[in-house]
This record gives structure tokens, sequence and C-alpha cells, in this order.
């Protein structure tokens, strides 16, 4: 299984104002891209939930998750049923990890979303884009 890893403690705000944190992707391969690794979890997480919902609902065939920070992203191709193949790399030298359950990556992504939006809220971290995300998440396919 692949999943969405943020850790909801490393949320700040920078200085100029957008909200930067720990995220990355995790699977039997390891972590991608890298362990410790930071960018714009609302911002991303976005873009995340849209296009994987959009792959789950079946308007779209494959999506590009993109990192702000670095070269790096995910390609995920659906294939029959629920399942589709996920590679990761730099972008346009991306690696085929393996097989992935497309709903289940996309429910990991809507759990990061959430934890990171509650945790926002929490700690009075406003801005257009954590309300950018809490639409994504309203709109997601049940």
């Amino acid at each position: 299984m692949i999943e969405v890893v943020v850790d909801a403690q490393s949320l700040k705000r920078s200085g100029s104002g957008s909200i930067t944190g720990r995220i990355l992707l995790r699977g039997p391969v390891g972590s991608f891209p890298e362990e410790r690794w930071s960018d714009f979890p609302v911002v991303i997480l976005t873009w995340w939930i849209e296009g994987l919902n959009n792959i789950v609902a079946g308007s779209g065939r494959t999506f590009e998750g993109m990192f702000m920070d670095g070269p790096f992203s995910f390609i995920v191709h659906r294939g029959e049923g629920k399942s589709g193949r996920i590679a990761w790399g730099k972008r346009g030298q991306e690696a085929t990890v393996g097989i992935l359950d497309i709903a289940a990556l996309l429910g990991s992504a809507v759990a990061a979303g959430k934890v990171v939006a509650a945790s926002c809220r929490a700690q009075g971290l406003s801005s257009s884009d954590l309300e950018r995300l809490e639409e994504a998440l309203a709109r997601v396919a049940p």
C-alpha cells in the first residue's frame, strides 16, 4: 500500500505567508521524495485530492502529482477496475514503483488533507489555499 504521510506538528507559516510542513509518500519501496521531506502540504494536497478524485470518478486516466519544492513528482495511470500503476522520481524520469488501489491512495490523501486542515485551523493558520483544500475535501466522490 502507498500512503500519503503528513506531520501536523511540523506545520508552520513561512515568512511569505505560505504554510509549510512535512509531507511525503510512503510505500513498500520506501519514502518519496525522502522521509523528512518538507513542502507546501496545503497546496499540493489540494492538487493531489482533485487529480486522484478525477481518476476515481472516471474522468481521467492519468494524474501527475507534483511537489512544489524540488523536481519531484509521481504519476498514477489508471488500469482496469480500481487498480493502477504508480511511478515516482524526478519529473520526466519517474520509475515504476508498483500497482496500487487508486481509491485507497485518494482516501489516504483525503485523510492527510483533513489532518492538515484541522491542524491549521487549530493553530489559527488561515489562507485562501486552506479554503481551497477544504473545498477539494468537500467535493471528493463518496
